[in-house]
C-alpha cells in the first residue's frame, strides 16, 4: 500500500481493460507523488494481460522512415564527387539526394531512388561541379507518413591543379612582450570538417616552444593533404589557459610561402586565450587562403627544383622531432632535460663504405613520473629500401635506455608504435608525393650521406641514370632561405 499522508483520498492502479487512461493516470500520479517530496514504496505491478498497464507499440510502417546513414565520399576530381549511402529502414517509398553550394544556399535534388532493400547501398557521381568548392549534401528519406534526413556533410572539389605536396610548414612569430608566450598545447590544423578533413599537428619540438620573441617554424603532418587544393583553411589553435599572442605566422608548402598574416607590432599582436574576449583559435578560412597573392603565386616548377638538393640532415631532424612530437602529446613520455639535441640522425654505417641506406635516429627523452622523471634514451634505425620505384622504410635496432624499473613503463606508452607508425610512414608518404610528382623510374637508389642527410638517385623507366643527383624524400632544408614567388 502507499503511504499517502499528502492525500485526502486513496489512489488505485488502473487495471488493462483502461488502456491508455489508465497509462496516463498514472503517470500523472508518480509525477504528483514526486512532487510532494514524500518517501514511498511502488507495488509490484502485475504484467500486461494479468492486470497491469498496456502501453501500445508504435508501429514502424505508420511513421516516417528511419534516416539513412551516413554520406560517405570516394573519388574527387576538379568538377566530380563519387557519394554513397546506406539504407537504414524498410519502410521508406524512396530516397533523394540533395546538393547544395557553389554559391547556392538551396537544396536541389541531384538524384532520386526508389526503395532500396535493407541494408543496400546507393552511389551516385555528381559531376558539374565548380573546381575548388565547398558542396554539401543529404539524403532525404520519404514515404507517406513524412520524410527524415540524413546528417549532412560537405566536401570539398579539387583545384585541377594537380600540384603535389611533400612538406608542410608552419613559422610562428611570438610578440615580445609581457606573458605572450606560452607553455600550453599548440596545435594546428590544415582543413576543417569538410572532406577532405582530419589534418592535425601538435607542435611540440625538444626546445622551449612558443617563447617571448621567438620565431620557430614546424613541420606538420600530411594526414590528408594529397595535393595543395586539399589544404582548405589554416588553423593555429592552443589548449589550457595560458595565453599566446602571436605578432605573425607564415604556412610554407614544398619550401614557398603560399601565406603570410603580419599583425604589426608586439602591441598589436593577436592573442589566443580564453579571457578578455579572445578566442584560443585563430583561423584562416577557405576564401581568404585562396586571396592571398603568394597562394596564386605559388610555383610548383621553383618548388620542384628545391628536391635537386636532396635531403639535409637539418630537414630529416626537423621532420622526425615533429612526427615524435606530435605522437608525444597526451603521454607520459616527453621532451627530456636535455644537454643537446633533442633528436641526432647520423650516417649508421662505417666511413669506409661508400654506399650505406641506414640513419642511425638518437632520441632524449623522459619519462613522469610522481618521483623524479628518469631520463629516457631512444635509439633506432631507419633502413631505407629502395625498389620497384618505392621507398620502403624499416624501423630495427631499437634501444630503450631507462632505470630498470622505468623500462617496461615506457614501452607500454606505445613507444613502439610511435617510431614505427608515425615516423616510417610519415617519411614513405612524403616520399610518395614526390615520386608522383618527378616520376620516379622503375629503379632507385638510396645512400645516407656523411653528414647525415639523404640522397636518392632515380633511374627512368627507359634505363639509364637520370641527371638529378640528389632526388630528396623532402624538399628543401630546415635552414634554406624561402623561395618567394
Amino acid at each position: 500500500m502507499f503511504s499517502n499522508q499528502h492525500f485526502s483520498r486513496s489512489v488505485s492502479i488502473m487495471s488493462a481493460r483502461e488502456g491508455r487512461r489508465g497509462a496516463r493516470t498514472l503517470g500523472l500520479m508518480l509525477t504528483a507523488l514526486s512532487l510532494t517530496g514524500t518517501a514511498f514504496a511502488l507495488p509490484t505491478l502485475p504484467p500486461p494481460g494479468e492486470g497491469g498497464p498496456v502501453i501500445d507499440p508504435v508501429d514502424p510502417s505508420t511513421q516516417p522512415p528511419a534516416a539513412p546513414s551516413g554520406i560517405s565520399f570516394g573519388t574527387r576530381t576538379a568538377t566530380t564527387v563519387a557519394l554513397s549511402f546506406r539504407d537504414s529502414s524498410p519502410y521508406e517509398t524512396g530516397y533523394q539526394l540533395q546538393r547544395r553550394g557553389g554559391g547556392s544556399t538551396s537544396w536541389v535534388t541531384r538524384r532520386s531512388f526508389g526503395a532500396l532493400s535493407s541494408g543496400a547501398t546507393a552511389s551516385f557521381t555528381d559531376s558539374g561541379l565548380t573546381p575548388d568548392t565547398s558542396y554539401c549534401y543529404r539524403v532525404r528519406a520519404y514515404n507517406e507518413y513524412g520524410q527524415r534526413f540524413s546528417p549532412e556533410r560537405c566536401v570539398f572539389s579539387r583545384d585541377g591543379r594537380g600540384y603535389r605536396v611533400w612538406r608542410a610548414q608552419l613559422e610562428v612569430r611570438v610578440a615580445d612582450r609581457s606573458d605572450a608566450n606560452t607553455d600550453d598545447a599548440v596545435f594546428a590544423r590544415l582543413n576543417g570538417g569538410a572532406v577532405p578533413s582530419g589534418n592535425l599537428t601538435y607542435m611540440d619540438y625538444g626546445r622551449d616552444d612558443f617563447e617571448r620573441g621567438s620565431t620557430f617554424t614546424y613541420d606538420l603532418n600530411l594526414d590528408s593533404i594529397d595535393d595543395i587544393g586539399d589544404i582548405t583553411q589554416i588553423t593555429l589553435s592552443k589548449e589550457g589557459d595560458d595565453a599566446l599572442c602571436v605578432q605573425g605566422f607564415s604556412l610554407l608548402v614544398n619550401g614557398m610561402e603560399v601565406f603570410d598574416r603580419d599583425f604589426g607590432s608586439a602591441s598589436s599582436c593577436h592573442w589566443l586565450d580564453t579571457d578578455g574576449g579572445h578566442s584560443p583559435t585563430l583561423t584562416v578560412t577557405h576564401a581568404e587562403l585562396r586571396a592571398h597573392p603568394a597562394w596564386a603565386g605559388y610555383n610548383h616548377t621553383a618548388a620542384q627544383f628545391l628536391l635537386a638538393f636532396g635531403i639535409p640532415n637539418e630537414e630529416l631532424v626537423s621532420r622526425v622531432e615533429a612526427l615524435v612530437g606530435d605522437s608525444l602529446h597526451g603521454e607520459d613520455l616527453y621532451w627530456g632535460n636535455l644537454y643537446g639535441p633533442a633528436v641526432e640522425i647520423t650516417r649508421g654505417c662505417p666511413a669506409s663504405e661508400a654506399e650505406c641506406t641506414t640513419a642511425h635516429v638518437d632520441l632524449d627523452l623522459a619519462y613522469s613520473t610522481w618521483l623524479p622523471d628518469p631520463e629516457v634514451d631512444v635509439d633506432f634505425d631507419l633502413d631505407f629500401v629502395c625498389a620497384d620505384g618505392a621507398l620502403s622504410i624499416v624501423t630495427s635496432n631499437l634501444e630503450v635506455d631507462a632505470d630498470s624499473d622505468w623500462y617496461y613503463e615506457v614501452l607500454g606508452l606505445g613507444l613502439l608504435e610511435i617510431l614505427d607508425y608515425k615516423v616510417r610512414r610519415g617519411v614513405e608518404a612524403a616520399w610518395e608525393e614526390i615520386s608522383q610528382t618527378l616520376d620516379v623510374g622503375a629503379q632507385c637508389r638510396v645512400n645516407v650521406t656523411p653528414e647525415g642527410g639523404l640522397s636518392i638517385q632515380a633511374v627512368p623507366s627507359s634505363g639509364g641514370p637520370r641527371v638529378r643527383p640528389g632526388l630528396g624524400v623532402f624538399g628543401g632544408a630546415v635552414n634554406s632561405p624561402v623561395v618567394r614567388p
